[in-house]
């Protein structure tokens, strides 16, 4: 029987062979595992240091939008006061060339009107400074 102990001498050998490959792969299960480990507390750890970059970047973000509201409501201020210094002048426009038009009207008018105007107003004057004073009341 010859032949019986090749046939062991495989067995032992395809028993030996799946030992060794049994302990692989307990052994890459293992790796696995730990390597499975490491990568979730490193994105944990991505995700931590993201998380606090967002916190900040929107601080900043914040802070620029209280900036721009307040360079915003600065603006409607000064347009505010544009407008009624625009409103002002053209009050004065008018009011100057009211003035002014009253002005060469008086210029413009010929000696004989204000000749009898001047003699309307003297007469006007004459007559109050001749009426006999009031009664005293008693």
């Amino acid at each position: 029987m010859p032949q019986q102990p090749v046939a062991d001498t495989a067995l032992v050998v395809i028993a030996v062979a799946v030992s060794v490959q049994a302990m692989l792969i307990a052994g890459l299960c293992v790796a696995a595992f730990i390597a499975w480990r490491r990568v979730q507390t490193a994105l944990s750890s991505a995700t931590a240091d993201l998380h606090a970059r967002m916190d900040d970047l929107a601080e900043h973000v914040r802070s620029a939008t209280g900036r721009v509201d307040a360079a915003a409501s600065s603006i409607e201020r000064i347009a505010e006061d544009a407008q009624a210094v625009a409103v002002g002048a053209r009050r004065m426009a008018s009011a100057v060339g009211g003035v002014v038009g009253t002005a060469v009207h008086t210029a413009a008018a010929p000696p004989a009107l204000l000749a009898a105007a001047g003699s309307l107003l003297l007469s006007r004057w004459a007559r109050r400074r001749s009426r006999p004073p009031l009664p005293a009341h008693q």
